[in-house]
C-alpha cells in the first residue's frame, strides 16, 4: 500500500513556521505518511495528487479573501481537505461569533460595525462603560490592523475603516 500523500498548506514568507510543520510532517511520517508543506497559492501545486490537505498556516488569507475561499472549494472538489470548504469560509470572518453569540455561546461583548458605517469609539465606549476597546476587522489574521483604543487616546493606527470591522470590550492583547 502506498504512503498517503499529505500537504500542508501554509503561506509564503512565513519561513519562521516551518519548524511547526516540520515537527507536524515528523509526525506524519512516524505515522506512515508522507507530508509537505505547500503554499496555499502556489499555482504550481497539484492539489489532486495529494490524498489529504490540511489548512494550516494559510496567515495570509485575509490579503485575498475571495481568493483563498475559491481556493479552498478547487482543493476540496481535487482531494480531502480538512477542514470543509464551507466551515473554512465560516470561519474566516469573525460574524461567526454572531451566530455563537444568537446560539447561546458567550462571546466577548462586541459591536459590530458595517462596511462604510461612521462610528464614534469614544461614544461607544462611553455607551457601553468600557475604558478600552479592540478595534479590528472582520476578516484578518495574525492581529493584522488590529488595535487598541480608550477615551483620549487617538485612533489606533491602521485600525479598520474600508473593511467592516468590530468593536470589542476584551481584556488588552
Amino acid at each position: 500500500m502506498p504512503r498517503p500523500r499529505i500537504a500542508i498548506a501554509t503561506c509564503k514568507g512565513y519561513d519562521d513556521l516551518k519548524v511547526d510543520d516540520a515537527l507536524l510532517r515528523e509526525g506524519l511520517a512516524a505515522a506512515g505518511a508522507e507530508a509537505e508543506s505547500v503554499a496555499w497559492d502556489d499555482p504550481e501545486a497539484g492539489w489532486g495528487g495529494y490524498d489529504l490537505c490540511l489548512v494550516r498556516s494559510t496567515w495570509d488569507y485575509h490579503d485575498k479573501h475571495g481568493e483563498f475561499l475559491s481556493w479552498t472549494r478547487s482543493v476540496e472538489a481535487a482531494t480531502a481537505l480538512r477542514n470543509p470548504a464551507g466551515l473554512i469560509a465560516w470561519n474566516s470572518e469573525k460574524t461567526y461569533l454572531r451566530e455563537l453569540e444568537q446560539a447561546g455561546v458567550p462571546v466577548i461583548p462586541t459591536v459590530w460595525v458595517e462596511r462604510g458605517e461612521a462610528i464614534d469609539p469614544e461614544a461607544v465606549l462611553a455607551e457601553r462603560g468600557w475604558a478600552e476597546a479592540v478595534i479590528k476587522p472582520v476578516a484578518a489574521a495574525n492581529g493584522w490592523r488590529v488595535g487598541r483604543g480608550s477615551p483620549g487616546a487617538p485612533p489606533p493606527r491602521d485600525s479598520p475603516s474600508a473593511d467592516a470591522s468590530r468593536v470589542d470590550g476584551s481584556a488588552p492583547c
